[in-house]
């Protein structure tokens, strides 16, 4: 069974927002040095402003924020509703004066992301066919590891010529065009917008007694520690400890968020060819996300490598592995949920 035409434009515009999302989330790393000699930032100051976006990301997902508007609004309008929130905040922080405000800039941006996933998550349950989620939550995945590789390329070579102040108005405000074709070609059906009955939506702790649910989250954890390390702080490491121009800078960051993309595209294939061939949905998603989270590691010692070409070898080596852990992610929370009983599983009944 392949994709429908219907699907297949919805798959590019998901792909399309995220590669955007992770775009918009990763730039400031790019100009950091240039906005922090703007401002005149310590390094305290520059922490608190790279950090900014994860506080109200995390806490809107933590809270349960994201996924309460999921769950019971139409999630093609709150996805529509999150991108405009997140481009205009990338919009402005271009245009802000002080460091108050680009720390509020920020602090919306993270708002406004933080329901990118979770409408994923419910487009891709309800919208495609299960031996094609690895595939299409690869190609997403993909697009926002594709964002920060080209965003770290064209944002080092648009500063170095424009400045910082005008890659983040032309990127925030000039990406609202998406939404154009979102609106046309969003799904409609009435599943994204069922009602939930509360008395059985579990409470954290009783999710958290499971321990599928345990070993997603830490395995979570532990990919999106390895993730924001690359997003918030390799280009800012390359520039000040590795002393790169901004344009080689920008080359060799790109070449390792562009490594992470292949590598999760080909994995999704390979895992989806696997299922299919017999393999047990399970057991393929925990290999490939053990495996390469394991393997993940041998990024540890470039910080300690004083060779230039070994140590980029080395962090392009443990992209590489890194990407082999996350086409597993989004079909795994299904795997997990599909095995809780009644009164834990929820609402999930209505993604069957």
């Amino acid at each position: 069974m392949v994709l429908s035409n219907r699907e297949w434009r919805v798959l590019a515009l998901l792909v399309a927002s995220g590669f955007i999302n992770y775009i918009d989330r990763s730039n400031l790393s790019v100009g950091a040095t240039n906005i922090q000699n703007e401002f005149h930032l310590n390094g305290r100051q520059l922490g608190l402003l790279l950090g900014a976006f994860s506080w109200t990301y995390a806490l809107s997902q933590l809270l349960g924020f994201a996924g309460w508007l999921v769950d019971r609004f139409h999630v093609s309008w709150i996805l529509a509703g999150g991108f405009f929130l997140w481009s205009a905040a990338m919009g402005f922080t271009g245009l802000a004066s002080t460091f108050g405000l680009l720390f509020a800039t920020r602090l919306m941006l993270g708002l406004g992301e933080s329901v990118a996933y979770p409408c994923y998550s419910r487009i891709l349950v309800t919208d495609f066919p299960e031996n094609h989620r690895g595939l299409t939550n690869a190609w997403i995945d993909a697009g926002t590891k594709s964002g920060p590789a080209l965003g770290s390329l064209i944002g080092a070579l648009a500063i170095a010529r424009f400045g910082w102040r005008a890659l983040f108005v032309a990127l925030g405000f000039g990406s609202l065009l998406w939404l154009v074709p979102w609106l046309l070609w969003m799904p409609r059906g009435k599943a994204f917008s069922t009602p939930v009955d509360q008395s059985q939506v579990p409470s954290m702790l009783r999710i958290f007694t499971h321990r599928s649910a345990l070993f997603s989250g830490l395995g979570l954890f532990c990919s999106n520690y390895f993730w924001y390390f690359l997003v918030i702080w390799l280009p800012h490491y390359l520039e000040t400890e590795r002393h790169f121009s901004k344009t080689k800078n920008g080359i060799l960051a790109s070449c390792a968020y562009l490594t992470v993309a292949v590598s999760s595209v080909i994995s999704g294939w390979v895992s989806d060819r696997w299922i299919s061939r017999g393999g047990a949905p399970t057991r393929v998603r925990k290999t490939f996300t053990g495996l390469g989270l394991a393997l993940s590691t041998i990024i540890l010692p470039v910080a300690l490598v004083r060779d230039e070409s070994l140590a980029m070898a080395l962090l392009m080596l443990a992209c590489l592995c890194y990407g082999i852990s996350l086409p597993t992610f989004g079909p795994s929370r299904r795997r997990w949920q599909a095995r809780m009983p009644p009164e834990v599983d929820g609402d999930a009944k209505r993604y069957r």
